[in-house]
């Protein structure tokens, strides 16, 4: 089934680790992503403005940022950290970077609201906070 993407066209802000994290992450596991996602972050790489660490702006999604975020189809509330994906700890709420969903909000900002497909269906997550958070 080919679907087709429609961008939403919101800015996409990566660091130089994360963006070749997530290059890398599409390259090897392109087989196993759904169709959407794949052709989404092949998009979205395409399209980031990639920075340094230092300068990339407070509040985009990256490694070491806490987030707040709504599903808009139950109306649930989740909390996390994202991490570098050696550091993910799941009972912490610590995730890696690569999960499913720290991959999905990857270079965004809180703020935006991105369509991502899970196991269950595409899901639409609307980010509410991005804090950084000191190591």
């Amino acid at each position: 089934m080919k679907f087709k993407v429609v961008m939403e066209n919101l800015e996409v802000k990566l660091s130089k680790g994360v963006y070749s994290l997530l290059k890398d992450y599409l390259k090897s596991n392109s087989n196993a992503m759904p169709e959407f996602n794949k052709q989404k972050l092949a998009a979205e790489l395409e399209k980031a403005e990639v920075l340094t660490e230092k300068t990339l702006p407070e509040g985009f999604v990256s490694v070491n940022t806490k987030l707040k975020i709504e599903e808009e189809q139950s109306g649930k509330e989740l909390e996390f950290i994202l991490v570098e994906p050696k550091k993910a700890k799941q009972k912490l709420n610590k995730l890696s970077i690569l999960s499913p969903i720290g991959v999905a909000l990857a270079g965004y900002k809180s703020g935006d609201k991105v369509s991502w497909e899970m196991p269950d269906g595409i899901r639409n997550y609307f980010i509410k906070e991005v804090t950084p958070v000191v190591n």
